[in-house]
This record gives C-alpha cells, structure tokens and sequence, in this order.
C-alpha cells in the first residue's frame, strides 16, 4: 500500500533542515513515486520537493537546473544539489587542475 507525502512530513522536512542543513532527507521507498522525484503544490503550481525545500529553506526560488551530486541515493536535500544553467549539464567552474576559471584566465578559441 502506498502512503501519501502529507503536508506534516514536507513540514517536519523542512524543521530538520532549518536544524542542521547538511543532513541527508531520503523518503520511505513507498512515499517515492515509482518514476521521478516527488512533487508538492506551491502557488498552485507542482514543483519537485527538493525546489520546495530550497525555497522554504532561504526564500530563493532559483530557475537553475538543480542536479543531484549527494552520493545518498534520493536524497532531498536541497543544499546537495548542484546548480546548472542547462539541463542535464554542469556548470564548470574550475579547470580540471583546480583552477578556478574567471575572465581575466579564459581565452576564447574559435
């Protein structure tokens, strides 16, 4: 039997996250959906919990691509996930040596 994702779990949810962010919030299996990422309403809109969580969390609502980087599986947790300006890519933000990349060390080929 498949129980709901109620409004107290999204609140408890956001308690512990307000307590200490950098837990990992995994659901009970039978609260996932059986494809995706759960959702809740938002201004009368269905966003992913996880984008919820950010926004009840610091009050951003960011229209970046969030990617999972936790190595928890189907953690929650809104502060592991990494932003991106595309979806399904990374934003590279340093070389693979460790450099940080900035106008003034890119140069532009081509």
């Amino acid at each position: 039997m498949r129980r709901r994702l109620d409004a107290w779990i999204v609140e408890d949810m956001v308690r512990s996250l307000e307590s200490d962010p950098d837990i990992c919030l995994v659901l009970n299996p039978s609260m996932r959906p059986q494809t995706g990422m759960p959702r809740v309403a938002h201004q009368g809109k269905r966003i992913f919990l996880h984008r919820y969580l950010l926004i009840r969390a610091t009050g951003e609502d960011t229209k970046e691509c969030l990617l999972a980087a936790c190595p928890t599986p189907n953690c929650l947790n809104p502060f592991h996930f990494e932003r991106s300006m595309r979806r399904g890519r990374r934003v590279r933000t340093h070389c693979p040596n460790g450099h940080e990349y900035t106008p003034e060390n890119i140069e532009r080929h081509g």
